[in-house]
C-alpha cells in the first residue's frame, strides 16, 4: 500500500465515521472527525509530491512548509510541539 492509498483510506474512514456520528447527533465528535479526514486528505495529496508531514506541527512548519511569509509569527507552544 502506498502512502497515498494509506492516507486516502484513513480520510474515507474518518469521513464515514463523521457521517455516522452526525446521524447520532454527536456534533463535537463530527467536527473532530471531519478535521481529521481533511488532514488525511491533504496528507494523501502531499504524499503524491513526496512530502511527508510529521505528527508535531512545529516540525511540519520547520521542515516541510517553506511557503510561510518571513514575518509570520508562530506561537512558541506550536514550535515546541507540545502535543496536547
Amino acid at each position: 500500500m502506498t502512502d497515498f492509498e494509506y492516507h486516502a483510506r484513513l480520510a474515507r474512514e474518518q469521513r464515514d465515521a463523521a457521517l455516522t456520528e452526525h446521524e447520532h447527533k454527536r456534533y463535537s465528535t463530527v467536527g473532530h472527525l471531519a478535521l481529521m479526514a481533511a488532514e488525511q486528505a491533504i496528507e494523501a495529496l502531499a504524499s503524491r509530491e513526496g512530502k511527508h508531514f510529521h505528527s508535531i506541527l512545529g516540525t511540519r512548519i520547520r521542515n516541510d512548509w517553506n511557503g510561510l511569509p518571513k514575518n509570520t509569527q508562530i506561537h512558541p507552544t506550536i514550535l515546541r510541539g507540545s502535543g496536547a
